[in-house]
Order: C-alpha cells, then structure tokens, then sequence
C-alpha cells in the first residue's frame, strides 16, 4: 500500500499516515508536474533506497542484540513508516536537482547514524539518531512538521511512556520556528531526533541546537540554556555547571551545542547539555569532566575520569596527558569532542558523559574497531571478537581500513554496573565509494 493513502486508512495494524506526509506529497506532486516521472514510482524507489541503505543495518543490529523477531517486526515498521518519510532525497536525486545534501550530521551528511551501546555486564541496546528533513529539498524540516511526528509517538503500541512537556519548553527557548538567518551559519540544523530500542518498547529522545536562535536574537547560547532550565526548575545544578565553564578563556571555553530531553513525563524525564569542545589534550578535557575539582567528592568522577583515560590510550596509543592529538582529517562542521553533564529535577547530581571524535583523530574505522575489541577483550570476549565482522556486515560498502567515517563518535559513561561504550555509526550513504551506484 502507498505511504500516502487517504488518512482514515490504516497502513498497518499500528500506523495511520500522517498529515503532514500527504502535504509533502502534495508539494511534490506540484514541484515534479512537468517531469515525465511516475510519482508512484518515485516514491516507492526512495523508500527502498533508505530501507536497503539504513533499515537493513537497523534490522541486523536488532537483531544481533536479540530483540525478539515480533518487536523486531514492529521496530522495523516504525522504521518504515515514520522514519523513511523524513530521511529526504536520495543521494542520486541530490545528483539530478544540482543540491547538496546539508544536514549537520556526518562527514558526508547521511541524516541518519545507527547506534549500539554496550554495557559492563553484557547487556546491548540499539539506538538511532536522525535529522527530519524536507522531502523535496533536503533542508531541516520546520518545527510544525517534526512535532506532528512526535505527537505520533504517542498512540504507538511500544510507547510505554510518553509526554512533551519538557520537549515543548526546549522548542520555545532554544531553537527558531524556521531556519531564519541561517546562510550565516555553518549549518541551517536546529533539531534532531532519536530513539532507545529496548526489548520490548522505544524511548524518544529530541535533541535542540540553539545555535541560530542565538545569532538571530544576539542571546549568548549559555543564556537561552539559562532560560530553558528556569522553566524546567533546573537553574541550581546548571549553575553549577556554567560557573566552571565561564572561568575558561573564551578562546577555548567549550560551547553549549545541544540539548535533549526524553519524551516521558517530567518526573521521569532528564535534561542533557551538550559542550563541544576544542580541547586536544586528555588534562583538558578531565579538567572539563571535573568541573575543575568541583566534582572530585563524587566517585561517579574517578571512575569516568579513569574510563576517559583508558579510551585514550586505545584511540590515542603513545599520546601523554599533556600533549597534543592531531587531527587525521581536516576539520569539518560538528568537530571536536563533546561532553555532557545530564541533570534531573530533585538530584544535585550530575551525570557525565564523554563522545571521542574519533573519525577526526583517527587513522581508519578498522583501527577504531580493533580498539574497541581490545577494550572488551577481558570482560565481553564474544562482543569483542564479533565486533569487526558484525561492521564489515552492516558496512559492506568499503574497506574498514581505508579511511574513518563509518565510526563517527565513540561515547564512554559509568552506569550502574559499570562503564558503558556507545558506538555512533553512520551508514555513509553520500561517500564517495558509493559514487558508483547505478
């Protein structure tokens, strides 16, 4: 059955087409009138390009976890039938209108990264992060549009808990209606999306840039965070946060880039602030996890502070404390590491979080997956001999050694049985070895 049936037809047993699917239909239909192209057709070879390109990696990963084959199958149809209307145009359709692809996320700006965290114990989850873009032209969808979406989420059977509450107060404070001002930007995004595939349901999770709206209103970033946390009821631990940041010199102080909430209600929920940061050194970035000392009473710190140093010494073999990692790549939009510290109402505690850019300091994504390995040697044998395979399974479409890109950040956290990877992936769907396809 079409994507684009009348909207009291159901597509599934779970799925009713969305609104704002048939208006994007319909500006395709009036933008391709004079193409002697069938729309039907149209559509139909976008959706099995993404389906190929990124769901059957989605699908291999969920099931290499062992989600069950039913929530697999219901996964799989979210996928298909929320996820694939928003990825945008097809690299060849970039090709034929003279466009570029702009989405902020990957080097070669694929909208979509697959994501496989691993724990202490064992336990794995897949995740997923993607940029909702227009389907004719590529660019960030307005607000209006994503947040139908996530208003979807909600009468989804693997919805276990859902509310936008806190979403709601991030679009009013951080983020534009539209995309205004942004040809003085490095990038035009404002918002992304993602998802937390358990063994039996999803947990939505929205991401703000507050870029544009700051150079847009000439509000500092750290201010509209300011402002949003005051309407959470969140200043006290954000304080805490902003005032270690505020003594680095401006021309390496790291910058509040991103923020996310959860979609579950507020007594449930927790607010994520995202710092990219230019720090190249592993004192600096300890120095930064440490608040400069301010956390040091919290053994959560030493033992991400010990986690950070034994990553580093994997992705960065010979490289000291107080010396320099060099780029293997020119820099590009979203460069540098990113670090985050997650805050709840009720708690004073603060939960970090360290992402290693590695397909900037890195050689080859063969060299970040042996690293991986080795980190899992001792306590995961089965993930860690499996690791190189299971890449070169999803990732068939060159060489791990060639080059970095499929690995785009690797991220490192204690959780309650102890530390945990999370390996961000991006299915490299405009890299030039793909510049081939028919």
């Amino acid at each position: 059955m079409s994507t684009f049936a009348d909207p009291a037809v159901h597509l599934t047993t779970t799925y009713e087409p969305r609104h704002n699917e048939i208006k994007s239909f319909h500006n395709l239909i009036r933008s391709l009138a004079s193409e002697p192209l069938c729309i039907y057709d149209y559509v139909s070879s976008r959706s099995t390009f993404w389906k190929s390109e990124i769901g059957r990696g989605l699908q291999y990963l969920l099931e290499r976890v062992s989600v069950s084959p039913s929530v697999v199958r219901d996964f799989m149809d979210y996928f298909d039938h929320e996820l694939v209307p928003l990825l945008g145009p097809t690299p060849q359709e970039f090709m034929a209108q003279g466009i570029r692809p702009c989405t902020f996320f990957s080097d070669d700006h694929t909208p979509m990264e697959l994501i496989w965290a691993v724990d202490a114990d064992g336990a794995m989850s897949i995740r997923f992060a993607m940029e909702p873009l227009d389907y004719s032209d590529g660019s960030p969808c307005p607000s209006s549009d994503w947040m139908r979406t996530l208003q979807g989420l909600r009468s989804w059977n693997r919805t276990k808990a859902w509310s936008l509450e806190w979403t709601e107060v991030c679009r009013q404070t951080l983020i534009l209606d539209r995309a205004e001002g942004s040809k003085n930007a490095d990038y035009s995004s404002q918002f992304f999306l993602g998802g937390d595939f358990s063994k039996d349901s999803m947990v939505g999770k929205f991401y703000f840039l507050p870029h544009l709206r700051s150079t847009a209103t000439k509000v500092p970033q750290e201010d509209l965070v300011t402002q949003c946390m005051s309407r959470l009821g969140l200043v006290e631990p954000w304080i805490r946060v902003l005032s270690f940041i505020e003594t680095i010199p401006k021309s390496r102080r790291p910058v509040p880039d991103m923020i996310a909430v959860d979609c579950v209600p507020s007594e449930q929920n927790r607010i994520k602030v995202y710092f990219r940061s230019d720090a190249t050194t592993l004192e600096e970035i300890i120095s930064i996890i440490r608040l400069g000392g301010a956390l040091d009473d919290d053994p959560l710190t030493k033992e991400t502070c010990d986690l950070i140093e034994r990553l580093w010494g994997l992705f960065f073999p010979g490289v000291g404390r107080y010396e320099h990692i060099q780029p293997s790549s020119p820099k590009k939009v979203a460069h540098g590491f990113l670090l985050y510290f997650e805050i709840r109402r009720g708690s004073n505690r603060l939960w970090p979080k360290l992402y290693f850019p590695v397909r900037h300091f890195c050689k080859s994504d063969a060299f970040i997956a042996n690293a991986i390995s080795q980190f899992y040697a001792d306590t995961n044998e089965e993930f860690s001999k499996s690791y190189v395979r299971d890449l070169q399974t999803v990732f068939k479409h060159r060489d791990l050694s060639s080059r970095t890109g499929i690995h785009t950040y690797v991220g490192c956290c204690i959780r309650k049985n102890g530390p945990q990877l999370s390996m961000y992936m991006s299915p490299e769907v405009f890299a030039p070895e793909r510049s081939n396809r028919p």
